[in-house]
């Protein structure tokens, strides 16, 4: 009742100018008694709060006493209570918004991350390595590509240049999904692994561009590469070679 008190007092002396739309208390053991009586039917919180304001609340919220003014009344009847609640700690475990910290603590993975969805057009996101790309195939086959979607045309190289797209997405998907659900950073180590498993043969001599780029598409493919102990799937870390292409890191193309 307290808490509940501050808040109300608080937003009508002007600290906060609106009322929370949901407000949670933290009780990892649970609640019981009255207090569970009380969220249970929130209907009776704004007049358990006003009966019991001078109990809980008058001399609670700051050093001087605190009345139950006709403002504070006012704003506690004009209340939706339903909007508290509480977690426990085994809710608050399956909260979406706790996996990060779950994951830093306890180094759990979520579940497997979502496939990648390739979209029809070239996205701005896959210019730089989608342009490297179009020249190595260019050079492969001694014609000059213009764009994208005539390589994707060329009954050689077309059906090559779709699954690095597809690798890319998957890449991206994979990195959204664990930026929001694992531990911070973890991704920007997978990356590193990535980068650091595949440096040695980007760097050999291969017999043209296209052969390199192959190279390191398998390398990275066998590669025991994982996240927080979890293998990743071969899409995955064959794609994040790609987004490094883009970060500039590698270049299939001068």
């Amino acid at each position: 009742m307290g808490e509940l008190g501050k808040l109300f007092y608080h937003h009508i002396e002007g600290a906060c100018a609106t009322l929370p739309t949901a407000y949670y208390f933290v009780a990892p053991r649970g609640v019981v008694g009255t207090l569970q009586d009380l969220l249970l039917n929130p209907s009776k919180i704004g007049p358990y709060l006003i009966g019991h304001w001078d109990q809980y609340c008058a001399e609670y919220i700051t050093s001087t006493k605190v009345p139950l003014t006709p403002e504070i009344r006012a704003a506690i009847e004009g209340f939706d209570f339903s909007r508290v609640d509480y977690y426990a700690a085994s809710r608050l475990a399956k909260d979406p918004h706790a996996r990060p910290a779950l994951s830093a603590l306890f180094e759990l993975t979520p579940e497997e991350a979502p496939s990648g969805e390739t979209p029809a057009e070239i996205q701005q996101e896959e210019l730089i390595y989608i342009d490297q790309l179009r020249n190595v195939y260019g050079e492969a086959c001694g014609r000059v590509f213009l764009t994208a979607d005539e390589v994707l045309a060329d009954p050689d190289h077309g059906e090559h240049l779709r699954l690095q797209r597809t690798r890319f997405f998957e890449a991206a998907a994979f990195s959204r999904f664990h930026r929001d659900n694992t531990a911070p950073g973890a991704v920007d180590v997978f990356r590193e692994d990535v980068y650091h498993s595949v440096f040695e043969v980007y760097l050999q001599a291969h017999a043209s561009r296209l052969k390199r780029v192959e190279a390191v598409m398998q390398h990275a493919g066998a590669a025991p590469i994982g996240l927080l102990g979890r293998l990743t799937r071969v899409p995955v870390r064959q794609g994040m070679c790609h987004h490094l292409v883009n970060e500039r890191r590698l270049k299939w193309m001068p």
